[in-house]
């Protein structure tokens, strides 16, 4: 399908939002996949958009916290929907237990500025939600014959983390977002170029206790929170 200008000029204000430092987080990585979403349809390249300015698309890194097997799983299911990668690294992280700052193994994203920014947000917001979750379904369940007593955090989170990936697939699908939610080719050269392979310890089942609880609540979370998305043409 050819293209025509008053889809370029509809493509150029987005970017042009997406690069406004004035935006907020959400705001350009939404006009981000407005953009790509366009481009891909009409088969627009960047070379073609007649943008003012079109600053250099910095690799950003930002580190959500100590690395844990729990986060480990949450950072990986959000990174790969929000056009970024994790990864393991010697770092800094407050210690709430502490009230200080220690050194240790932490999570770190690496992705483009307004990708990895927004995604901070999102797994701030994920990663609160999932310990109240959880520490609810303590708390309902304590008296269920013993049952939650012997409810491994694992596998809820395992569950949850599958409940939100399923979620933002479906979401994603129904959108045609799926292939624009991929990390950019800059940042996966940047990861070939600067890691090492390493993947996370397999921690849970799908049929351990707490799973399908888990994934409930998970499910939930991510439809509440990006289910009234309207990223409209």
């Amino acid at each position: 399908m050819s293209d025509t200008p008053d889809i370029l000029s509809r493509v150029e204000k987005l970017m042009r939002l997406s690069q406004n430092t004035g935006a907020t987080a959400h705001e350009a990585h939404t006009a981000t996949l407005m953009a790509q979403k366009l481009m891909a349809q009409y088969h627009i390249s960047e070379s073609r958009l007649d943008l003012d300015k079109q600053p250099d698309r910095k690799i950003e890194h930002f580190a959500p916290g100590e690395y844990t097997e729990i986060e480990w799983l949450l950072a990986t299911t959000l990174a790969k929907r929000f056009r970024c990668r994790a990864y393991r690294a010697r770092g800094q992280f407050y210690n709430p237990k502490t009230n200080r700052t220690d050194d240790g193994d932490v999570i770190k994203y690496v992705g483009l500025d307004n990708d990895a920014t927004y995604l901070i947000a999102v797994h701030t917001l994920a990663r609160q939600q999932l310990t109240y979750d959880l520490a609810e379904a303590r708390r309902k369940h304590k008296t269920d014959g013993g049952y939650y007593a012997r409810l491994n955090a694992h596998n809820f989170a395992s569950g949850w983390t599958a409940g939100l990936a399923k979620e933002l697939d479906d979401q994603s699908a129904r959108e045609s977002f799926t292939l624009i939610c991929q990390p950019p080719p800059e940042v996966d050269e940047w990861c070939r170029a600067n890691l090492y392979p390493w993947r996370g310890r397999y921690i849970s089942s799908n049929n351990g206790p707490g799973y399908a609880s888990g994934m409930h609540a998970g499910r939930a979370f991510a439809s509440n929170a990006f289910g009234r998305r309207n990223i409209s043409q």
